[in-house]
């Protein structure tokens, strides 16, 4: 789960000089199937006076609707997953060279095969995030159809893990996963776990300050 891949970075970049005044030895890292459960568990936990800070996927939440107005609640804004923040250079850039270092580390692909890659993911994540906008249609009075614009000029160059994954796995000869309702298996959870642990390098910082803003709030707490 997300929450020990968060404790291994800690550790990860701990031994090498970062972190040094964090107490992890007095935290505990929770992982919550679901965002919404997520959110609900972190409710519960302040209302019974618990220190806890709690970090969720953007996914298609770009405005974060969904919990707006509860303290100490973060998301990977603007990566759509914790998974890809890595590839974050600035909010409407990505850090394409590392993109494709992760790409190439699951097969030779020339350039033209990691364009492909890259162009498969972002229609396969533009197809996720508007899913998730009309089945989230409840949370806001604001029309889906603006949603999906705003979230189209806000996110020029979406990346969601999964798909990265699957579309690496289409470009490796696997053409079942054109197929959206083809399900993840062990070839997806291998790509997913090499691109996790290239996260841990952290290129641009983004989850070590994020994680840093997050050990804040349960000091303050």
């Amino acid at each position: 789960g997300d929450m020990v891949f968060c404790e291994k970075f800690l550790w990860f970049w701990k031994k090498v000089g970062e972190f040094t005044r964090v107490p992890s030895e007095q935290l505990q890292f929770v992982f919550t199937r679901g965002k919404t459960e997520a959110i609900m568990s972190h409710c519960e936990a302040l209302n019974e006076g618990v220190n806890v800070s709690t970090l969720v996927d953007m996914d298609h939440d770009i405005d974060e609707i969904a919990f707006s107005d509860i303290e100490h609640i973060h998301s990977t804004k603007p990566a759509c997953t914790l998974a890809t923040l890595q590839f974050i250079q600035s909010d409407d850039e990505l850090n394409k060279s590392h993109l494709i270092n992760v790409i190439q580390d699951d097969g030779h692909f020339d350039d033209e095969a990691c364009e492909r890659i890259i162009m498969r993911t972002h229609e396969g994540t533009y197809r996720r995030l508007k899913m998730g906008i009309y089945r989230s249609k409840k949370e806001t009075s604001e029309n889906p159809h603006k949603r999906i614009r705003k979230m189209e000029r806000a996110l020029p160059n979406p990346i969601n893990d999964h798909e990265l994954a699957r579309s690496i796995a289409i470009e490796q000869g696997h053409s079942k996963y054109e197929d959206p309702e083809t399900k993840d298996d062990r070839t997806i959870y291998d790509i997913e776990d090499r691109m996790k642990h290239q996260a841990l390098n952290d290129p641009g910082s983004n989850l070590r300050n994020l994680l840093m803003i997050m050990f804040e709030d349960v000091k303050k707490a």
